[in-house]
């Protein structure tokens, strides 16, 4: 029998909503951007009192177990850079795509994940204290930050090319192709979502099919998958041409806000 996604959150639910010392919960992640599929992971939020937080996530893991079994599962080590506890559970008796992504959010600490154009319209199950409701990301901050974010990929995108170069060079494919990715594709992909998205332009390239103009995706994936080290070079060169295009265009938007 497969568990269904409604299922797993109605026994997550159950498991907490009586608790006192559990504020809100609610779901996020494609749910929250209208995005959900049949290949969606379920990104399940909880508000809880400090003092609760391993508490809550027994009671979510059991509920969990109970539903549809728990196949693997990893806490993240605290702390996380968020300040919450986290955890993720691939279960036994759903679909394997419906990996739940768990995070209990410590009362004290102020991050809600709530800016509606990072993380999309929460989704509430419940919530007693009101305070889950989509809030405004805060556009001048944001836009400082991209702006200190865009010198510092210009500086480390110009003194490491040559890396990418010398491993093709040498002949050594696997290390050629994984310096393209991480040193020339990796910047052109942040660079372009702060053109396309710069509210989510740290998203990476997992959004790019959804976020970008098509002509920007056709390009990006024609120049993702070099046909072995002889073509790196020509494509980090024109991966290195758009990167400079975009990112002065990036500069320039910012300048002229």
């Amino acid at each position: 029998m497969t568990v269904s996604r409604a299922e797993v959150i109605d026994a997550c639910r159950d498991a907490v909503e009586p608790m006192p010392t559990v504020l809100a919960m609610w779901e996020a992640g494609s749910t929250a951007f209208g995005r959900a599929d049949e290949w969606s992971d379920l990104d399940l939020y909880v508000l809880a009192e400090d003092e609760a937080v391993d508490d809550v996530l027994s009671a979510l893991e059991g509920a969990l177990d109970s539903t549809a079994g728990i196949a693997a599962a990893h806490r993240a080590p605290e702390p996380t850079p968020h300040g919450h506890a986290q955890a993720f559970y691939r279960l036994t008796d759903a679909v394997p795509f419906l990996v739940v992504d768990l995070v209990v959010l410590r009362r004290s600490v102020p991050e809600r994940f709530l800016e509606r154009q990072l993380h999309g319209t929460p989704v509430v199950l419940f919530d007693r204290t009101g305070e889950i409701v989509a809030t405004e990301l805060d556009g001048d901050a944001h836009r400082a930050a991209l702006e200190q974010r865009l010198t510092a990929l210009r500086e480390r995108f110009e003194v490491f090319q040559a890396f990418v170069t010398k491993e093709v060079r040498r002949g050594n494919a696997i290390g050629a192709i994984e310096a393209f990715h991480v040193l020339t594709m990796r910047p052109l992909v942040e660079v372009l979502g702060m053109r396309h998205v710069p509210e989510r332009s740290s998203y990476g390239a997992h959004y790019a099919h959804l976020d970008y103009p098509r002509p920007a995706v056709d390009r990006l994936a024609r120049l993702w998958y070099p046909a072995g080290v002889g073509s790196v070079e020509a494509h980090r060169a024109e991966a290195e041409s758009w990167f400079y295009e975009v990112a002065d265009d990036v500069a320039d938007r910012l300048r002229g806000h």
